[in-house]
């Protein structure tokens, strides 16, 4: 399923699309935490997966028309 259906689905509280979002990204917060001391990883995930939830409930289709402006967005944070 695309990105985009994934985001719709997670806005209308599809909890399964919400995971799957979160698991594309798990690679990306991965790499992230190897630069981290280890006895804070699990909590900077964790903050991590809440800001990504926080950006799919904000994010805006009627604003903003391209789905690689939600990966940038995520991705920056």
């Amino acid at each position: 399923m695309s990105l985009l259906m994934l985001l719709k689905r997670a806005q209308n509280n599809d909890e399964d699309a919400m995971m799957e979002i979160i698991e594309r990204f798990e690679p990306k917060i991965r790499k992230s935490l190897r630069s981290t001391d280890s006895s804070v990883r699990d909590d900077i995930r964790q903050e991590m997966s809440l800001k990504i939830i926080e950006y799919i409930l904000k994010y805006n289709f009627d604003k903003t028309l391209e789905c690689f402006d939600f990966v940038k967005g995520v991705s920056q944070k």
